[in-house]
């Protein structure tokens, strides 16, 4: 069992920091009810738009519908007029496409009331079932294909050695969980990367890095290196002898572990913090803070997958979508250099990471 993490509420992504793993956890909620069957009203019913009700219940909460009132006015002027309209609307308040390639939900700000309660959408979000979702629209095989390069070259500093290994071994739970995850993804993925066909077997061996570094010393050395050296081998374009079969229908939270991934993703939100400073440290930092986004937006999406845990509770699959789509909100804006709509998703950002940790703790 791994030790508990506290985390932090302020303007840090707190969603994302260490704590969450892939199994065996206990949540811990707050005392906010979770809204997935809605307190009937009682009284004070008022009509909106002569078409949905706004009610409230015996306990003071307000009702728009089925959904809390207060999920829609985090987000939108006319909340009423939104949850009336069949038009579609993007989470985060952007129309167009959906994370999924897709028409967006109408009014689906999900996961973000007060307290931790998460909204109903028209059409309620399930775990999302390997080869369903259009990668294509949440990071591109380019970004993809640069973080592979970059963990390999980490991977290659670190396992120079035990005593290197020893030094770092804590980094290489994060980096054979993170590729594990974009080899998941690339298989997936409707573009062309030069170990695509190989992306199981590369995902498989990745889980076994990470799984391997359980500590200092030779043994979790030993653990690591084969399947690392068969990962280069991979990632070369070679086949890697002696290497296991590939497991089609192992579950990637078999080798994506959460809690490496949302470390890794807490990187990212480092880097746009920088960015959120001024507008020229947005500028500049551009191409980076758009493959980060990427990286989100992708990695918030690949955890609605149904096998990990709490995959199977709504309010959980809305807390993963709605990152999903802000981050894909935050990049347009990011690649059309409009500052003060990047700084607007990226404050939603932390204010969704805020709502999940009053709803759910990770171990």
């Amino acid at each position: 069992m791994r030790s508990t993490i506290n985390f932090p509420v302020a303007t840090t992504l707190t969603l994302l920091i260490a704590g969450c793993s892939g199994g065996n956890e206990t949540p811990q909620t707050s005392n906010t009810a979770t809204p997935s069957t809605p307190t009937p009203a009682t009284e004070n019913t008022q009509v909106a738009n002569n078409n949905s009700p706004i009610r409230t219940d015996d306990k003071g909460q307000k009702w728009l519908g089925d959904v809390p009132f207060d999920v829609y006015d985090v987000f939108f002027d006319d909340p009423v007029a939104v949850i009336s309209n069949d038009a579609a609307v993007m989470v985060a308040g952007n129309a167009g496409t959906s994370a999924t390639g897709g028409t967006a939900t109408p009014a689906a700000a999900s996961g973000m009331g007060s307290g931790g309660a998460g909204s109903a959408p028209a059409t309620e979000p399930t775990p999302v079932a390997a080869g369903a979702t259009d990668w294509s629209t949440l990071i591109t095989t380019d970004t993809i294909q640069n973080e592979v390069k970059s963990i390999r070259n980490e991977l290659t500093r670190i396992m120079t050695s035990v005593g290197s290994y020893n030094r770092d071994f804590a980094s290489v739970q994060i980096l054979g969980s993170t590729l594990a995850g974009l080899a998941q993804i690339g298989h997936e993925h409707s573009g062309t990367l030069p170990w695509k066909q190989k992306a199981i077997l590369l995902r498989d061996l990745a889980g076994k890095v990470s799984s391997g570094a359980s500590g200092v010393g030779r043994d979790p050395y030993d653990k690591v290196l084969l399947p690392f050296e068969q990962i280069i081998v991979i990632l070369d374009g070679g086949n890697p002898s002696n290497a296991p079969a590939p497991d089609e229908k192992a579950s990637v939270a078999s080798s994506a572990d959460r809690e490496w991934i949302m470390r890794r993703m807490q990187k990212s939100i480092d880097v746009l913090k920088t960015s959120n400073q001024n507008e020229p440290a947005f500028k500049s930092q551009k191409e980076q803070a758009s493959a980060e986004l990427q990286f989100l937006a992708s990695m918030g999406m690949l955890l609605r997958a149904p096998d990990y845990v709490y995959a199977d509770e709504k309010i959980y699959q809305d807390y993963m979508k709605t990152m999903s789509d802000i981050g894909v909100a935050a990049r347009s804006a990011t690649d059309a250099e409009t500052f003060a709509a990047f700084q607007e998703q990226f404050n939603k950002m932390n204010q969704v990471c805020t709502d999940c940790h009053k709803q759910y703790r990770f171990e």
